[in-house]
């Protein structure tokens, strides 16, 4: 099967999205599928804000990158977000691979020619829909409202134009619904990479100065991610934890702003800003630290905390969105009110101070988060387009 893969979020822009777009790529390669992956050309200074060398991002041998014209998005909570700009360069493309069906993972740039092009050669469509689009609009300063009101009817209709469409949850697909979605819908994970066993502990958590008591998060520093939630908690975790470290990966615009809010809260000391790490050295975090905490309300999934459940993390998460589908029980997780800080501490402490507790909740996690290896979704969505197919 020669499949297409459309997407304005890629490497060398880092993000949980963009690894699953590579993961599944991989693996569906690894099944001797032909795969083309259309991306924006990358800046200099992309691979630069992601502290990579200048080079391809090395992917299967059936698995090819063909990068487009671009501009970088003015509003971009990663610093770095690029968008393909429309000049029929897909179209050429498109028509000497022949792709048996196009994926399509943006509802802009890229996904607006890839659209057009799929439709005038007649080739099918999945369209993937990874955002809670609603949660963006104080990126767009000047017409915020207007943002809010039509983006979620601009997205549904968009994607009634394809065969199929799919989300990581359901609740992306009932939001989209209510907005006027039409087209056939399916929800699907996106796929986690494996992670190898913990190893040096203690060397890792002397290499990022932290305690046997540190809770992590691992996304891009934005407002959306409401990180100042959890940095609002530290306080009175320290009240009984002391010697609490809050560890953060990644980069994005909301840094200097959550750096002041942590010095005006007197736990400058208690924050560790690790800022963008390698797949390798984040499973070597997630292994070293105590608990994974994530406030966002604007999730569809969240894969930064099911790769941490993979490592055994147990996890303080708020209940919003996606969450519900998930939640089958209290034994991998505890779940706090949005916008809580109160709450969400005393349940980190809960985990911290109950050895047998957070054991358990370790055991479950690894448990509950197999269900979400790459090579299961791959299946999957091998499935699910070769029905399409017939």
């Amino acid at each position: 099967m020669r499949i297409a893969i459309c997407t304005d979020n890629f490497y060398p822009e880092l993000g949980w999205i963009q690894d699953s777009i590579a993961e599944l790529a991989i693996k569906l390669g690894e099944k001797w599928h032909i795969i083309n992956i259309y991306a924006p050309k990358a800046h200099s200074k992309d691979f630069k804000v992601s502290n990579l060398k200048e080079k391809e991002i090395d992917l299967w041998k059936n698995v090819s990158v063909i990068r487009l014209f671009s501009v970088s998005f003015p509003f971009s909570p990663t610093l770095q977000s690029r968008v393909v700009i429309p000049i029929w360069t897909i179209y050429r493309n498109l028509k000497v691979f022949k792709p048996d069906i196009i994926l399509i993972n943006t509802f802009f740039g890229i996904g607006i020619e890839a659209t057009i092009a799929a439709k005038k050669l007649k080739i099918p469509i999945i369209w993937t829909n990874h955002w809670a689009i609603s949660e963006f609009g104080w990126y767009m300063p000047f017409f915020t409202k207007f943002f809010n009101k039509y983006s979620l009817k601009y997205v549904s209709w968009f994607y009634n134009h394809c065969n199929l469409v799919s989300a990581p949850s359901k609740s992306v697909i009932d939001e989209m619904l209510k907005f006027g979605l039409k087209q056939k819908s399916i929800v699907i994970s996106n796929p986690i990479f494996n992670t190898h066993k913990k190893n040096h502990i203690n060397k890792i958590k002397n290499k990022y100065g932290l305690s046997k008591n540190t809770i992590v998060f691992a996304s891009r520093l934005a407002k959306e991610k409401k990180i100042d939630v959890i940095i609002k908690a530290l306080p009175i975790i320290k009240k009984q934890i002391p010697d609490i470290i809050f560890a953060i990966a990644w980069h994005g615009s909301a840094y200097i702003e959550l750096k002041d809010l942590a010095k005006s809260l007197w736990v400058h000391d208690n924050v560790r800003f690790l800022w963008t790490l390698n797949k390798s050295n984040l499973i070597d975090l997630f292994y070293s630290s105590e608990v994974f905490c994530i406030a966002s309300t604007s999730e569809t999934q969240n894969m930064s905390l099911l790769q941490a459940m993979s490592c055994g993390l147990p996890a303080v998460w708020v209940r919003s969105r996606a969450i519900p589908e998930y939640i089958h029980d209290n034994e991998n997780w505890l779940l706090v009110s949005p916008d809580n800080p109160q709450e969400l501490a005393k349940s980190v402490i809960k985990i911290l101070l109950n050895l047998e507790l957070r054991k358990l909740f370790s055991i479950n996690a690894k448990k509950f988060a197999h269900t979400f290896s790459s090579r299961i979704i791959a299946d999957t969505w091998e499935k699910e387009i070769n029905k399409l197919l017939d």
